[in-house]
């Protein structure tokens, strides 16, 4: 045997030894979960349908769904995702959530003074509830600034300030209502942009900004277009917020579709107790 060839195998079984012996990579399951404000007006249910479909969440979470958007969504896409609540509300204040793996501990959180409701529960892969077997959720979907009243600079700000007094209620409340003892995310529709209350509320938490962590200019994208109705007022104002059991591998908003948002989606990492 030629000592080049001897080298060549040696290379090799040191290649393989480390291979073997490598660290494991830290962290448990993976899993997709997406937000998606689909809009109550919506006439082209089917153009949400195949963005789902090439999106592939493993929790879609929903909002302004109604009667006639929850039928078609049940319709197309229960092979994907089987395990589904929606709860129907008058308007834009319905919501709902899809998912490939069991629901458990659904709980809707009413309105109160207003404001719309809230959706919590918990999606579990292993059959098994509980722990670092399953995720709990909250689909939120945060008061809206009355835009129509901001005739002035004066006027603006003050429907933005009534907006966040009553944002920061809601996100209070549905924090309280959780029970956050594993993986927890919080997600949705805030109606403001980063810098406001109940996201200021979830950082000092600890939760963090999911899509924030995977791209630091993630302020410059777009999950609202805006409308003339709203003085074209686009920006980021939909969140997915995970706590420190969770790491964000992968995270992006999909800027298509027929409602007025655009989803926004996170890859999502189980971490270990001891990594917390």
């Amino acid at each position: 045997m030629g000592f080049a060839r001897v080298l060549i195998l040696l290379a090799g079984a040191f290649i393989a030894l480390d291979a073997c012996c490598a660290e494991p990579a830290k962290g448990g399951a993976e899993f997709k979960m997406a937000a998606w404000n689909v809009f109550f007006r919506n006439t082209n249910v089917a153009e949400v349908v195949e963005i789902v479909k090439e999106m592939r969440p493993d929790i879609l979470a929903l909002e302004e769904t109604t009667p006639r958007i929850e039928r078609e969504l049940r319709r197309d896409l229960s092979d994907l995702l089987p395990h589904q609540h929606f709860r129907t509300e008058l308007g834009s204040g319905g919501c709902g959530v899809m998912s490939r793996w069991p629901l458990s501990r659904i709980q809707y959180l009413s309105p109160t003074g207003g404001f719309r409701g809230a959706l919590i529960g918990a999606a579990s892969w292993a059959g098994n509830p509980g722990g670092s077997n399953e995720v709990e959720f909250a689909v939120v979907h945060l008061a809206t600034p009355r835009v129509g009243r901001m005739k002035s600079l004066t006027s603006a700000l003050a429907v933005f300030q009534q907006s966040g007094e009553a944002q920061s209620e809601e996100i209070l409340r549905v924090h309280s209502a959780m029970r956050r003892v594993g993986p927890a995310v919080i997600l949705g529709d805030f109606n403001s942009f980063s810098f406001s209350s109940a996201q200021t509320f979830l950082k000092q938490e600890l939760w963090i900004d999911s899509l924030l962590s995977a791209d630091p200019d993630a302020d410059r994208r777009i999950t609202w277009k805006g409308s003339e109705a709203t003085r074209n007022i686009g920006g980021r104002i939909d969140y997915l917020f995970h706590n420190q059991r969770l790491r964000t591998l992968e995270s992006g908003v999909i800027a298509k579709g027929s409602s007025d948002h655009f989803p926004v989606w996170s890859r999502l990492q189980v971490l270990p107790a001891s990594d917390r």
